[in-house]
């Protein structure tokens, strides 16, 4: 029975979490550390620097 009540639990966290995704998302970026610190990790990968590499340099 316990372990129903943390599944409930765990789910509605979840759902609220994905339903307040970008006001979460906008709120955890809008501090300074934090934005540097995920733009520093995301430019490490190759990908994700490649698509900036070529989306910055893509004529209009």
């Amino acid at each position: 029975m316990k372990w129903l009540l943390q599944l409930l639990i765990l789910v509605a966290v979840v759902s609220v979490g994905y339903k307040y995704r970008y006001k979460l998302m906008n709120t955890f970026l809008g501090i300074g550390i934090i934005r540097k610190f995920i733009v520093a990790q995301s430019m490490k990968l190759p990908m994700g620097s490649a698509q900036f590499i070529q989306r910055l340099y893509q004529p209009f």
